[in-house]
């Protein structure tokens, strides 16, 4: 008969919890992947040459759709791409296959705690939340004016 998985939170004091996430670093290298927007995203660690360490953070946006399927959509997005430049923390841009991707990179003085490579993968992904919503907006409309 197995155990039942028990809850970290549960078992521990509340105190406890962020001093945990705090002390221990993070087994370098290190990937990861999450779901933040309806987007999954692909996280790396690694150490860097000149001291520190490194985390990258990559996800499909989606794709932009031919002329044929959406003159207007594809106008619209590619103003999105095109105008996210200027977007702290991120880049986006369009890929061979003309997916729309973005990469963004923090780094670390040090090899980082769980707390700081989750709070690194967070400003990351608050960054890009309002090109999300320009590009969901996007599509939602066309949909609706295709219904």
């Amino acid at each position: 008969m197995t155990e039942p998985v028990q809850n970290l939170e549960s078992d521990m004091p509340e105190n406890e919890l962020p001093m945990l996430l705090s002390s221990h670093c993070m087994p370098i290298p290190a990937t990861f992947r999450f779901n933040c927007f309806e987007t999954i995203f692909d996280a790396a660690i690694r150490r860097s040459p000149e001291g520190g360490s490194q985390m990258v953070v990559r996800g499909q946006l989606g794709d932009l759709p031919f002329t044929v399927e959406s003159k207007e959509v594809r106008r619209q997005l590619t103003q999105i791409v095109d105008a996210s430049a200027q977007i702290p923390y991120a880049e986006i841009s369009l890929d061979r296959t003309q997916s729309i991707i973005v990469r963004g990179q923090v780094a670390f003085n040090g090899i980082p705690t769980p707390a700081e490579v989750a709070a690194g993968a967070t400003v990351i992904t608050v960054a890009i939340k309002p090109i999300c919503d320009l590009i969901n907006g996007c599509r939602t409309s066309a949909a609706e004016a295709d219904a």
